[in-house]
């Protein structure tokens, strides 16, 4: 599960972070609103563009060993 962000939200982040150079390093942790599988990601965004994509998932061992740490 993930919670995107949308650019424009990242965009905004940044322009309010770079916009006082004496309050120092700025750090966050970004979000959306709500968490999504990138399986409901992958079906809304099929949905929004008109052209249907399937998803094949991998699980298991199978995933697990070939996945990066």
């Amino acid at each position: 599960m993930t919670a995107p962000v949308h650019e424009k939200d990242i965009a905004a982040i940044v322009v309010a972070a770079s916009g006082d150079a004496d309050s120092g390093p700025v750090g966050a942790v970004l979000t959306g609103p709500e968490r999504i599988s990138q399986r409901d990601q992958v079906a809304a965004i099929a949905a929004a563009i008109g052209r249907p994509r399937a998803v094949i998932g991998r699980g298991g061992a199978r995933a697990s060993a070939s996945s990066p740490p």
